[in-house]
């Protein structure tokens, strides 16, 4: 193992500052151990392109359907206010409810790198979905 460069004067080995002191003591396969690694790097989803993308793609929606959320909760309070009708209790609570588990699952999605992140990505997909379809399709 080489010595890291010092920018202390010869002389003060050992002390605090010295190029001894703060000498990498630890063994080349240190990081070797389970902790550092992917939890499957034989996978081709264990922080990939296709897994980047996906949560890339998801945090978007999730951004969407907090903003559609906003929106819905805006044109409710202006329709109670002004007299005429606009989304009820029920829908607003389901955009509400589906932007709430979507942004849990993206936060899960963004803190993982294996295949449970890609499918936390597909549920954020599933809930925007959902709520689309339940709420301003059908």
């Amino acid at each position: 193992m080489a010595r890291r460069e010092s920018w202390v004067p010869e002389g003060t080995a050992g002390e605090p500052g010295s190029a001894d002191y703060y000498r990498d003591d630890y063994p080349d396969d240190y990081y070797a151990g389970d902790y550092y690694q992917d939890e499957d790097p034989g996978s081709p989803l264990s922080a990939g392109i296709l897994v980047r993308a996906l949560r890339a793609l998801s945090g978007s929606v999730v951004a969407g359907l907090a903003l559609l959320a906003v929106v819905v909760i805006v044109v409710g309070v202006l329709g109670g206010q002004r007299g005429f009708p606009g989304p009820g209790a029920v829908s607003i609570s389901v955009h509400v409810a589906g932007t709430v588990v979507a942004v849990l699952c993206q936060r899960f999605a963004d803190r993982r790198r294996d295949i449970l992140a890609a499918l936390a990505s597909l549920a954020v997909f599933a809930i925007a979905g959902a709520v689309l379809w339940t709420q301003w399709w059908n």
